[in-house]
C-alpha cells in the first residue's frame, strides 16, 4: 500500500464497551480519496489461535478489471 492508499475501519459502536466488536467496516478508497467500496469484516478466530476479523471479498470492477480477495486483520500477540 502507498502512502497516498487509505484503508479507514470503523468499529460497530454498540459494542464498542463490551470488548472486541462483532465485526468492523472497512473502507477502501483509491488514492484520489474516492470510496470504491465497504467491506464488512466479522470476527474470527483464526487456526493459529489468534483473535480478529476476516472477510472474503466479492467481485468488483476497477479500471475495467475484475477483483476479489479476502481481508484479515488479526491482533498482534504471540501464536497460541
Amino acid at each position: 500500500m502507498s502512502e497516498n492508499e487509505t484503508v479507514n475501519v470503523s468499529v460497530n459502536a454498540e459494542n464498542r464497551n463490551t470488548g472486541t466488536p462483532d465485526f468492523l467496516i472497512v473502507e477502501i478508497k483509491s488514492p484520489s480519496g474516492e470510496v470504491l467500496g465497504k467491506v464488512i469484516v466479522s470476527a474470527k478466530t483464526f487456526s493459529s489461535g489468534r483473535e480478529g476479523f476476516f472477510a472474503q471479498v466479492q467481485a468488483f470492477v476497477l479500471s475495467g478489471k475484475v477483483y476479489g480477495g479476502q481481508i484479515q486483520i488479526w491482533e498482534k500477540t504471540p501464536k497460541k
